[in-house]
């Protein structure tokens, strides 16, 4: 249960189970892992769209370094997204939450300039869905339905 930092510390504690060795090495390394335990994530803040991808950034406050990890065994093998979780989302949490998915999906837009029309719309679609609502998520009670808008463009924020 959390947001997108809580979905990848998951991620990587899923493949490091069956690891071994130093399981700060395997992501350094970018080592292939064969194997991870199934995770089941329940988003409780829209941010980064973790919960629908195999990816999942980890810091090391230690080492003060960052690492990438992706491989398609770190899948959800289920995802709940109940929009009425948004309401309990504190108001300053929720604008953080509106800016890195628009952000997620402008650095996406801006920096691939592969020309792929569809993406390109795709991602324009995700853009409208996330600031259309955003006035109303961040009222004291927004809608089920902006809630609703608001968590699924933040779930394709990363995900096109």
């Amino acid at each position: 249960m959390g947001g997108g930092s809580v979905i990848d510390g998951t991620k990587f504690i899923a493949a490091a189970v069956e690891h071994k060795g130093d399981c700060w090495e395997m992501v350094r390394q970018n080592l292939d892992f064969e194997e991870a335990l199934p995770i089941v994530t329940v988003l409780t803040m829209p941010a980064t769209g973790s919960e629908m991808n195999c990816n999942a950034v980890i810091s090391n406050r230690r080492l003060k370094e960052k690492f990438c990890l992706g491989n398609p065994k770190n899948y959800p093998v289920a995802s709940i997204l109940d929009p009425e979780a948004v309401y309990s989302i504190p108001k300053n949490q929720k604008a953080n939450g509106l800016a890195d998915s628009f952000i997620h999906v402008i650095e996406q837009y801006l920096t691939d300039d592969i020309n792929a029309r569809v993406q390109d719309r795709w991602a324009e679609g995700v853009l409208k869905t996330i600031i259309a609502p955003a006035p109303e998520v961040l009222a004291d009670k927004p809608s089920y339905d902006a809630c609703a808008n608001y968590m699924w463009g933040a779930t394709c924020a990363l995900n096109f």
